[in-house]
């Protein structure tokens, strides 16, 4: 049987009440589990819609930046085919030319070629994105629905902190790394492509529900 996806609305009112005054809180909270998610797809390697980027090289510039809302590659591509991925120690041990890229290393935001391109050369980026953003009431995330529950733990340990509540606030990230490690553990093995991932009151928060994460 499918579980039911959580909506945004029902999402933020699942902070809003706790008694955090919505005034206040809604916009931080619509923020928050905007983070949530994105940190979900990154760290559990979660896929999420499939797309690519064309490049069209300069000659003397290496570096290729990576498109905002990449989460993971998939394959990285020229005209001729796949090309390989270097090690970051690799790449370092190499003599400095130009010529036709032939690999690639991740490095922050961008992929750096090497050769350094001496021309135009066209290459294809396949990756997943990260989720988009929800801002209607009606949209849900794009993480499994069986985590959506998972996403307001994390807006509460943001809220509480805010408040100077840190004894709360260290509950709720307890309950949202807990969560996370147990869904990295569920979700991983589904959604591993190879080696190419470049790099939030009701009451006594003490007396809330037990953790279902743990």
């Amino acid at each position: 049987m499918s579980i039911a996806g959580r909506t945004f609305r029902s999402l933020i009112n699942e902070v809003l009440e706790f008694q955090f005054a919505a005034g206040k809180y809604e916009p931080l909270t619509k923020t928050w589990l905007n983070d949530a998610q994105r940190i979900m797809v990154r760290q559990c390697e979660i896929r999420t819609s499939q797309e690519t980027a064309s490049y069209t090289t300069t000659a003397g510039v290496s570096e290729l930046e990576l498109p905002e809302d990449f989460a993971r590659l998939i394959d990285f591509t020229s005209e001729s085919g796949p090309i390989p991925q270097l090690k970051l120690p690799e790449y370092d041990a190499l003599e400095s030319v130009s010529g036709t890229p032939s690999a690639y290393v991740p490095s922050g935001g961008d992929l750096v070629l090497y050769p350094t391109p001496d021309g135009a050369y066209a290459f294809t980026l396949r990756y997943w994105r990260l989720p988009k953003d929800m801002s209607a009431d009606s949209d849900e995330p794009e993480t499994p629905a069986q985590y959506h529950a998972l996403l307001p733990a994390y807006a509460m340990q943001k809220a509480y902190a805010r408040e100077n509540d840190y004894a709360a606030s260290n509950f709720w990230k307890g309950e949202w790394e807990a969560g996370l490690l147990k869904m990295r553990g569920e979700v991983q093995s589904d959604t591993f492509d190879g080696p190419s991932q470049v790099a939030g009151s009701w009451g006594d928060v003490h007396e809330a529900r037990q953790s279902t994460w743990r």
